[in-house]
C-alpha cells in the first residue's frame, strides 16, 4: 500500500499558483479538488492575500445583473454556492443591490436599466456543457428573494430601505422613473472580502495546498522553451512536477508582473484604481443603517454598502 500511494504521489501534477488573493486560492481548491498538489506563493510575509491586495478588502459587491451576459451567468451559479456552501456563507449579505442613474443619466441610462432586469431574470445552464437549465439554491431554510424590478417612483425606492432610513435618502435617491432610471435585484448584496479570502486559504491548506510567504516572484524558469517554474527576488526557487503548470493569479499586479517576466500582458489587461472612504459609525447610526442595500450608481461609479460588524461603513469613488 505504501508503496502504491508513493507512486501515485510521484504522478500527480504539482502546480505553482502565483498569488494568494481570490483568484488564486481559488484556483488552488478547484485544483486540490480534482487530486493534483498545488503550491501557493504569496508576496505577503504570512502568505495570505497582501493588505493592499483588492482581495483583501472589507466587502465587495456581489451580484449576477451585469450586462455581460457571460459574466452574469458565472455569477448566478457562484452566488447560489455563496448562499449554501459552509465556507461562504457566513461571510455573505444578501441585502440586495439598488442600482440608479443620478439626475444626469447617460443617454442609454434606460437601456442600461432593462438590460439588467433582463439579465437577473436570464436562464442560466449548468456549468457542464449538457444544456441542463440551472436552478437557484436559496439558503438553508429560506425562500429565494424576489427577482430584479424597476423602480418607477419614491414609494418604490423607500421599500427597499429600512424604515429607520425612508426619510434620510435625500435628493440623490429620488425621482426614480422620472429624471432617474432605477432598478432592485434583492438577490444580491454583499461579501466581506478578506475574511472569505482567507478562509478560503485556510481550506486549501486544510486539503494539502503548500503555502509560501514572502514570494515576490521576479523570474521565469524554463527547459526547452516550456516555463517550469519561477524564481523569487530572494532567490529561492520553485519548479512544477508531473506536467504542472505555472498559474498567474496576481491581480491589479498582474500586468507589471508579466512585463517583468517578459510575458506580453493581453488587453486589456490594465489596473485602475478606486477612492474609497471608511466612516466609523456609533451603535445608532449602525443599526438604523443595518440591513440597507448595496447602493450604486451607474453613471458615477458610486457606490455604498451597509456597515460591517465593526460599525465601518464603506463608500467608493469611481475607478481612475
Amino acid at each position: 500500500m505504501a508503496a502504491s500511494t508513493t507512486s501515485a504521489a510521484a504522478q500527480t501534477p504539482h502546480h505553482l499558483v502565483v498569488g494568494a488573493g481570490v483568484f488564486g486560492v481559488s484556483t488552488a481548491l478547484h485544483l486540490l479538488a480534482r487530486g493534483h498538489a498545488v503550491t501557493l506563493l504569496e508576496r505577503s510575509p504570512d502568505g495570505r492575500a497582501a493588505v493592499d491586495a483588492a482581495s483583501n478588502d472589507v466587502n465587495k459587491i456581489i451580484r449576477a445583473d451585469y450586462q455581460d451576459k457571460h459574466y452574469a451567468a458565472l455569477a448566478k451559479r457562484a452566488i447560489s454556492a455563496w448562499r449554501t456552501s459552509p465556507l461562504y456563507a457566513p461571510f455573505y449579505h444578501e441585502v440586495g443591490l439598488l442600482l440608479h442613474s443620478g439626475p444626469r443619466p447617460p443617454k442609454d441610462g434606460r437601456a442600461y436599466v432593462q438590460n439588467g432586469i433582463a439579465r437577473a431574470h436570464a436562464e442560466v445552464l449548468e456549468s457542464d456543457g449538457a444544456g441542463v437549465p440551472f436552478v437557484e439554491t436559496p439558503a438553508p431554510g429560506c425562500e429565494l428573494p424576489p427577482k430584479a424590478r424597476q423602480l418607477k417612483s419614491d414609494a418604490d425606492t423607500d421599500a427597499c430601505f429600512p424604515p429607520s432610513l425612508r426619510d434620510q435618502l435625500g435628493a440623490a435617491l429620488r425621482d426614480m422613473g422620472g429624471s432617474q432610471s432605477a432598478y432592485v435585484n434583492p438577490r444580491a448584496g454583499w461579501a466581506e472580502a478578506g475574511n472569505a479570502t482567507h478562509a478560503a486559504l485556510r481550506e486549501a491548506v486544510r486539503l494539502g495546498a503548500r503555502v509560501e510567504g514572502s514570494a515576490v516572484v521576479t523570474s521565469l524558469l524554463r527547459e526547452g522553451g516550456i516555463v517550469v517554474g519561477v524564481r523569487a527576488e530572494d532567490g529561492r526557487e520553485w519548479r512544477t512536477q508531473q506536467g504542472g503548470k505555472v498559474v498567474i493569479c496576481a491581480g491589479a499586479w498582474a500586468h507589471d508582473l508579466l512585463r517583468r517576466l517578459g510575458a506580453p500582458a493581453p488587453h486589456p489587461c490594465t489596473p485602475s484604481a478606486q477612492s474609497v472612504i471608511l466612516l466609523q459609525l456609533d451603535d445608532e447610526q449602525r443599526a438604523a443603517f443595518r440591513s440597507a442595500p448595496v447602493v450604486l450608481n451607474f453613471s458615477t461609479g458610486f457606490y455604498i454598502f451597509e456597515p460591517d460588524e465593526h460599525g465601518v461603513l464603506k463608500c467608493v469613488g469611481a475607478a481612475h
